[in-house]
């Protein structure tokens, strides 16, 4: 089969979902967001900025071919807002097992499972979690303390080269360990990569999650996230650049707008093969 079909830039937060060696990714972010005034958790003066720093590492790894792989993910954080103290947050790691089906007309698909485990947490402040939970919406697992996160997903893809058409539907379950209380977020995401030159690929990821039991009105249920990027696809290096901003009213109405920038730097442990589309 045609590697050039399988071999392709990762999408700014999708799986690459066909992968032939172990692959490391760092993803670092710098964030401002505009709190909500209905917000209880913060100052009592209105409308405020937050600030977070974010830094993703996830790690990737094919189970004996393309089609099985494991991976895991773990977030830390940085957060301040006008009014409180900085404070060092750590989120919750992701365990997941993907499988996946492809054909030499560029078709892929199937699906996967993951886990976020809670780990202990001393005291921390619920509103500077939300800060990151906002700018991430499709983990909200990631930073929700004695929460259990269930996260089952489907993903396909078609390669139309130049053209990479991705999408990933997927449902976090998640149980609170000390409310006994059991909530359901569905996700959806699309991505669109464009390689216009050999080595370079343009992207645009649009997510929306959806909140179906969070206790919220109905019009903060939904929220749709839109992320350009550009990344370079030199093994065994990829650096990217990616930016993140609301289409609609942030996660559960916690804030009212943010902007993200964020830098990727993708590392390749295995095999370090550079194939492009033949032109």
């Amino acid at each position: 089969m045609d590697d050039a079909l399988l071999d392709l830039a990762a999408p700014p937060t999708l799986p690459s979902l066909t992968e032939r060696a172990a692959v490391a990714e760092l993803v670092y972010a710098g964030a401002g967001v505009g709190r909500s005034e209905d917000d209880d958790r913060g100052p009592d003066d209105g409308t405020d900025t937050g600030f977070l720093w974010l830094s993703h590492l996830q790690a990737e790894v094919p189970l004996l071919s393309r089609s099985w792989h494991a991976g895991l993910a773990w977030d830390v954080a940085s957060a301040a807002a006008p009014g409180k103290d900085r404070s060092f947050l750590y989120g919750n790691p992701e365990l997941w097992a993907r499988g996946i089906g492809f054909s030499e007309s560029g078709l892929a698909g199937g699906g996967s499972l993951g886990v976020v485990v809670p780990l202990p947490r001393g005291e921390s402040d619920a509103g500077l979690e939300d800060l990151v939970r906002v700018v991430r919406p499709w983990d909200t697992g990631y930073f929700s303390d004695t929460i259990l996160t269930v996260r089952p997903a489907f993903d396909a893809r078609a390669v139309l080269p130049p053209f990479v058409l991705q999408m990933r539907q997927g449902l976090d379950v998640s149980y609170g360990l000390d409310t006994g209380r059991g909530d359901f977020v569905a996700r959806i995401a699309t991505y669109v990569g464009w390689e216009p030159a050999p080595r370079v690929t343009v992207g645009l990821e649009l997510w929306q999650i959806y909140s179906i039991t969070a206790e919220v009105a109905d019009d903060q249920r939904a929220a749709i996230t839109l992320s350009p990027s550009i990344r370079l696809r030199t093994r065994p290096l990829e650096p990217g650049l990616s930016f993140l901003f609301p289409l609609s009213t942030p996660l559960e109405g916690i804030a009212t707008a943010f902007f993200a920038a964020r830098v990727h730097v993708r590392l390749a442990l295995g095999d370090t093969a550079d194939v492009t589309y033949d032109p």
